[in-house]
């Protein structure tokens, strides 16, 4: 009976200490919900870690999220982003009219020339040029370049689009957000009471400035890609072939001729026996065994029909006949 008092007791005093420890731990959390900052803030010098940007926190997701198209729509800027390229091969009589009639084409859809290389063989033209032009006037241009250039002139016209409306929005969103962390930054620095405090938040500013100079780099690039195609185009001549002619008008003409042929028909005899040379060389690790056993056999064979014909004697026989004389 004893026992199961003494159980009973410790069994409440156990009860006891658990509430009493839960209490405790629900007034010093909302002790501490009731003293927290709402925002960046500065006490007796020491800076309150807890509300540091999401993108400088080591805890923080770096996982690029997309922006929404509800979300892009609710501030106005939806607008979808596409880098155009393309290119063009043309296979003309004259490059130079054609690369004047191009640049007109050009200056009509509000582009301009952006890079140019002429190239000479002879008297062979050809250029290779990049254009940029606005992505709204390609189907203009592909048009016009069917109406002004000869029927089979344009070998290739292929335009590609690149999507980067995710990518480009979301980089806009990250930009924002450097930059209100920046003027907050700016604000602690100006309520800052040491100069250790002065110098940890001048090196996030000076950080902050870095990355906001990097997004609006790559978002000016963007903005560039975006409002103007880039066109890779080549220009290159038909090839004419000079009309052969048997007509001479002089001996020397006559003469001329027949030393052209005797030359050209000795080049390639001399370039026949060379390759010639070359294939019996290559091959002669499989001809000269195969030479020496086709010898051999017809050797054989020869003797064994002048044996049978008497013209000579087999060895054996012809032994026996000298050791009788002998």
């Amino acid at each position: 009976m004893m026992k199961s008092k003494r159980i009973l007791k410790w069994q409440n005093i156990v009860l006891v200490s658990l509430l009493a420890l839960v209490m405790t731990s629900a007034l010093v959390l909302s002790a501490c919900d009731a003293v927290a900052p709402k925002g960046l803030s500065w006490e007796d010098g020491a800076y309150n870690n807890a509300y540091e940007p999401e993108y400088m926190n080591e805890d923080a997701d770096y996982t690029i999220k997309p922006v929404s198209a509800d979300s892009a729509a609710s501030s106005g800027v939806i607008e979808r982003k596409e880098i155009k390229n393309g290119t063009i091969d043309l296979l003309v009589t004259d490059v130079a009219e054609t690369y004047k009639t191009l640049m007109k084409l050009v200056d009509g859809a509000g582009g301009y020339e952006f890079n140019k290389n002429e190239y000479r063989t002879g008297d062979v033209l050809s250029i290779s040029l990049t254009v940029k032009i606005p992505p709204a006037r390609l189907s203009w241009l592909e048009t016009e370049l069917n109406r002004n250039l000869p029927d089979g002139s344009i070998k290739r016209y292929e335009i590609k689009s690149e999507d980067i409306t995710a990518s480009y929005y979301d980089l806009a969103s990250r930009l924002e957000s450097a930059r209100q962390s920046l003027a907050r930054y700016e604000e602690l620095l100006a309520e800052a009471k040491n100069v250790q405090d002065m110098l940890d938040i001048q090196r996030e500013i000076t950080s902050l400035q870095m990355t906001i100079e990097s997004y609006e780099g790559r978002i000016r690039m963007w903005d560039k890609l975006v409002e103007y195609a880039t066109l890779d185009i080549s220009i290159r001549s038909v090839p004419v072939q000079a009309e052969k002619t048997w007509r001479f008008s002089t001996g020397s003409e006559v003469l001329d001729a027949m030393g052209n042929g005797f030359i050209t028909v000795a080049r390639y005899l001399w370039i026949t026996i060379l390759w010639i040379a070359v294939a019996l060389v290559s091959a002669s690790p499989i001809l000269v065994p195969a030479a020496i056993i086709i010898v051999v056999i017809v050797l054989i064979r020869r003797r064994k029909k002048a044996i049978a014909q008497g013209l000579i004697q087999p060895r054996e026989k012809k032994a026996r006949t000298i050791q009788q004389t002998s």
